[in-house]
């Protein structure tokens, strides 16, 4: 695993390396530092980081443009934004980034936003294997919108439209993959809330006009589950 941290600051620079490599003991990675915008641009044209930790205003190329580019070559890259200026938070959703740290905070906030990064390159790795159906072809957990019950199968829908037959029950998957983000929000369809675009009243909103309802019995837990979500 590689990390990138980008920062003028070479005090702020070495607080963030300091925490990492705390919280990453025993994980085998690579930790980059750059002290400015352009020799993280230098080091993306080699290589995209698994995670990139980015200070937002720095006076060569800022953290949006270095962002930028690595969403253009590696959509899965993770973008972790690092910034003293809370008023760019709504600014950086565009470059969509997992996290986004305030330097005030640094300490309490940098380890969950490390944990979640880990979990979501996790998720990048994790597979579903359809079986001798599709010649054990294989697709990304976090490729997956939704499971939906079909008797003794499960109905898999991918983002690209596709649907495959899954031989498990709701249940069963429900316990295998709530550590990657799946909510069970009707008794016949498990969710990824990665790719939840909205919740309004009892009608879950997809990508592709996708409209799932959500059960009354779970509604409650949908919106609780959801919320914590959306504040990791």
């Amino acid at each position: 695993m590689h990390i990138m941290i980008c920062d003028d600051n070479k005090e702020f620079l070495s607080a963030i390396r300091s925490s990492l490599e705390q919280n990453l003991a025993g994980r085998e990675c690579e930790i980059t530092v750059c002290e400015n915008g352009g020799s993280a641009l230098k080091l993306c044209a080699e290589r995209i980081p698994d995670i990139s930790f980015l200070d937002i205003d720095m006076p060569d190329v800022s953290g949006f443009n270095i962002a930028k580019e690595i969403y253009e070559r590696k959509k899965d890259a993770i973008i972790i934004f690092v910034t003293g200026h809370e008023n760019y938070v709504f600014t950086s959703l565009r470059y969509r980034p997992l996290r986004f740290i305030r330097k005030a905070y640094l300490e309490s906030e940098l380890p969950e936003a490390l944990n979640a990064a880990l979990n979501e390159i996790l998720c990048q790795n994790k597979f579903l294997d359809l079986g001798s159906r599709y010649e054990n072809e294989k697709i990304g957990i976090g490729d997956i919108l939704y499971f939906e019950s079909k008797g003794n199968y499960a109905e898999v829908t991918h983002c690209n439209g596709n649907k495959y037959r899954y031989r498990s029950t709701l249940s069963k998957l429900e316990k295998e993959l709530e550590l990657f983000d799946f909510l069970r929000v009707h008794a016949g369809f498990l969710v990824n809330m990665k790719h939840i675009q909205k919740i309004y009243k009892n009608t879950l909103f997809l990508p592709d006009g996708i409209r799932i309802n959500i059960s009354r019995r779970l509604y409650p837990r949908v919106q609780a589950s959801y919320a914590a979500y959306l504040r990791k």
